[in-house]
């Protein structure tokens, strides 16, 4: 058995060796996060729950400036991250290829909220505030996320995607009504990336002193029976006249962990790597069972979840008529978003400014036409690119609806696959299909064409503008209907391509990790495995060694 050896680095480094050599690359993508974690110079402390719950209230309470979106209904629909800079500023960092943009705070409820940015149509990836308020916990980075369990799906999608960057905690749960079933299951979740957790138990104003006794102590209990003394409730509320739940205890542990930085960034790394090998050590069970299984349960499990070559085919056919469906969809997408009234107000708008740059052009008409075909030039450069700036996201959308959906078909088949192995062996495989992210496509070079297919006539070159100016202006204007026209055809072809490559590059990365998931599963259950029993069996060891050495320093 390999020599234990329980640093951060040396852990990562033969969990990344295992992943190479049982091939469990669902893991990577975890790997990747927990790597990071060893370079991050601030713990996040991620503040979740139900919609309405008030976790921005309280983090605008906290900041002592109502600077976050709150209302009755779900209002967050994207990640806010806030940490401490010398004067106020905030930036918007976007999914897919558009560069970072600098805004006023002031803006931040137009790229943040479900009002000013309805399903995250801008697709903003997270906004990042810094603020001179966060003074007191620079190694903080307190983040806001959308609510769960309301009927807008993309919210709770964002929110527990992001978990698990989580170093620290705060679960919102509202006393109407406390800790249900999913609140109990976010924590649970949460409890796999850090053992930092905390519940902030909002609206605790809504009950007279009696009922708020009354509801501390459930909840306290629930909690201990639930997780033992792992989770503390801290009763809150922000109105006027409750002094003794105006979240002092909350910004006493927080300070707690800002002064104990190295501590708490130490136990988040320790979850986080013990999730990992538990992940792995589920896998090598696997492994394990099948190379000790007779086989006819191999071949059962074969059969009932590769089904001898015809579940790769029906998953590599539903992965392929998801792209197909994105590639049909793309340009009529593209002139849905570029309608007649884009054409016809763009039109309107250059005709409009051409009639106040026109007195500005002298001399031949063919010298007028040369500034007439570089002002055009510019103006739909300019145009163009405002657009592509605008609906970025927009031509997008088939190209992410297809990253969802595959993401989807894989994860029902692994789902299938966990089932299975527990039915024929016993044993639980934790497995989850991660997002399908690849380098954000970016927006197509924006260029103009020949505006003129003939030259006009020699003797354009030495006719004054002057002596037919009215007609020359008017022919012009007629001009620009057709330029537009034909520049927004290529724009949305350029667009089109765009989108049609990305989406290819996801279906080719969905099939990938389809063949990737079906050889695991065909190498764990081939009756002359990829690794010795004793070396599987030495792994195994080592793998629950290090878990309960993990365990014991927590």
């Amino acid at each position: 058995m390999p020599e234990a050896d329980a640093t951060p680095v040396s852990l990562l480094s033969y969990l990344n060796q295992l992943v190479s050599q049982y091939c469990l690359h669902d893991l990577q993508p975890m790997l990747d996060a927990t790597g990071r974690l060893l370079t991050n110079q601030h713990l996040n402390v991620a503040v979740l729950g139900r919609f309405n719950a008030g976790k921005s209230s309280f983090l605008n309470d906290l900041l002592g400036r109502p600077l976050l979106p709150v209302g009755v209904i779900p209002v967050t629909s994207v990640v806010t991250e806030i940490v401490h800079g010398p004067s106020e500023s905030a930036q918007v960092i976007y999914k897919n290829g558009r560069p970072p943009q600098q805004i006023a705070i002031q803006e931040i409820d137009s790229y943040v909220s479900e009002l000013g940015n309805p399903e995250n149509v801008l697709g903003v990836a997270r906004v990042k505030l810094l603020l001179p308020e966060m003074h007191h916990y620079p190694s903080l980075r307190l983040v806001d996320t959308p609510g769960l369990e309301s009927t807008l799906l993309h919210n709770s999608e964002a929110a527990l995607s992001w978990s698990p960057n989580t170093d620290l905690a705060l679960v919102a749960v509202a006393v109407d009504p406390p800790l249900t079933h999913h609140d109990l299951s976010l924590i649970e979740q949460l409890l796999q990336f850090t053992p930092n957790v905390s519940v902030l138990l909002t609206k605790m104003d809504l009950l007279d002193s009696a009922g708020q006794s009354e509801i501390l102590a459930f909840v306290t209990s629930q909690l201990r029976k639930k997780f033992g003394d792992a989770i503390t409730a801290f009763p809150y509320s922000m109105k006027a006249g409750c002094e003794d739940l105006n979240g002092s205890s909350i910004k006493r542990w927080l300070l707690e962990f800002q002064d104990s930085f190295h501590l708490a960034h130490s136990a988040a790394m320790s979850r986080k790597l013990s999730t990992l090998l538990t992940s792995a050590r589920d896998y090598l069970r696997f492994a394990m069972k099948s190379a000790q299984a007779t086989e006819e349960d191999c071949q059962r499990l074969r059969s009932s979840v590769l089904d001898s070559g015809q579940s790769a085919a029906d998953l590599h056919l539903q992965l392929h008529l998801v792209a197909a469906r994105a590639f049909t969809a793309s340009r009529p997408n593209i002139e849905r978003l570029l309608c007649d009234n884009v054409s016809s107000d763009l039109t309107r708008k250059l005709a409009n400014r051409l009639a106040e740059k026109f007195s500005e052009w002298h001399g031949s008409c063919s010298a007028v036409l040369c500034e007439f075909r570089r002002w055009l030039a510019r103006e739909m450069q300019d145009e163009l690119a405002a657009i592509s700036a605008r609906d970025h996201q927009r031509f997008l959308q088939p190209h992410q609806d297809a990253q969802r959906l595959s993401r989807t078909v894989i994860q029902s088949f692994r789902d299938r696959l966990s089932d299975q192995v527990h039915r024929v062996f016993g044993i639980t495989v934790h497995t989850t299909e991660t997002e399908i992210d690849l380098a954000p496509p970016a927006a197509p070079d924006v260029s103009i064409g020949k505006m003129f297919n003939h030259d006009w006539r020699w003797l354009f070159s030495i006719v004054p503008a002057s002596l037919i100016r009215s007609t020359l202006q008017s022919n012009l204007s007629q001009k620009l209907e057709d330029e537009v026209h034909k520049n927004l055809s290529r724009f949305t072809t350029q667009w089109e391509v765009v989108v049609c490559d990305a989406t290819r590059a996801t279906e080719k990365e969905a099939h990938r990790r389809v063949d990737d998931l079906i050889a695991t599963v065909q190498q764990l259950l081939s009756s002359n495995p990829q690794r010795p029993v004793n070396e599987i069996q030495a792994d195994l060891q080592r793998l629950h060694l290090e878990i309960d050495r993990l365990a014991s320093s927590e």
